[in-house]
């Protein structure tokens, strides 16, 4: 993402029979380290490193990677490790996203601390980059619509600028619909590539949630008063919890009932739908 907005930014020069200005190597490689996906030549930088702040949000990291592993280890574990080993019957399967509930928000709120708040300030400081605004206040969202503009603006930043302007001015000619909707399928395909790479299997879930109920409740708008603010924290908790429990049931399920000679089908097909686990009489 940051090659893309480099080469965005300097590709396209007018003609001129005057030397290329072109930027220096050293821009380039500071803009591999600052906490912005938007290349610009010059930034708001500060005066001097605050090395107590650094060693603050450093130990911020080391701290909240352990605690994902209790939360991991302590929670979840226990609820779907016995997965392909022995059969679980449909309401086990249900009891568990609701019982993970409040699991994933003990994950989903550490790791947005982790990765948009402790992360991003550590190398905002250690390069001095003086525009610390990552994130909003999503926490007081009561749609989902907000949540997706406020969770992370680092990359909604960039997902406007190069993919929701560019399809919208060159594509799609001022359709917007179908502008966002291309948003959230690069959006979602992007995601789930990324816990493909990192579990080692294709399951899609991430995905579908993504692009069928992100675009879905994207278009639902709810009024700003704090009972609808419950709901959304309820719709959070429960997206969340069928994210953590799937994604773990299907990695026991591959790892308690391994097949003989792994091919590409087993790859793309869901390894719990197969391994005659589940219990549907």
């Amino acid at each position: 993402m940051k090659i893309h907005s480099f080469i965005r930014s300097n590709i396209h020069k007018p003609h001129s029979d005057n030397p290329l200005k072109l930027p220096p190597f050293s821009n380039f490689l500071y803009f591999l380290f600052v906490p912005t996906l938007i290349y610009q030549e010059t930034y708001p930088r500060t005066a001097k490193i605050n090395w107590n702040f650094v060693l603050l949000r450093l130990l911020e990291c080391i701290a909240v990677i352990f605690y994902l592993s209790f939360v991991i280890d302590r929670f979840l574990n226990p609820t779907v490790q016995d997965f392909g080993s022995r059969k679980y019957t449909l309401n086990e399967l249900i009891l568990c996203i609701f019982e993970n509930t409040t699991t994933g928000i003990f994950f989903l709120l550490p790791t947005f601390f982790l990765v948009l708040h402790s992360w991003q300030n550590l190398f905002g400081e250690l390069t001095r980059f003086g525009d610390r605004l990552f994130y909003s206040d999503w926490w007081t969202c009561t749609d989902f619509s907000g949540y997706f503009r406020k969770w992370n603006i680092i990359v909604q930043s960039w997902l406007y600028l190069y993919v929701y302007k560019d399809f919208n001015d060159n594509v799609f000619k001022g359709n917007t619909t179908l502008s966002k909707l291309a948003v959230f399928l690069i959006s979602a395909v992007v995601h789930e590539w990324v816990l493909t790479y990192m579990f080692g299997f294709f399951f899609p879930l991430l995905f579908a949630e993504f692009l069928v109920f992100g675009t879905i409740f994207n278009y639902v708008g709810a009024p700003k008063t704090a009972v609808f603010n419950v709901l959304f924290w309820y719709a959070l908790a429960l997206g969340m919890g069928s994210l953590v429990t799937m994604y773990g049931i299907e990695y026991y399920a591959r790892a308690n009932a391994p097949v003989e000679r792994p091919n590409f089908r087993e790859w793309v097909v869901p390894r719990f739908l197969t391994c005659d686990c589940i219990d549907v009489s």
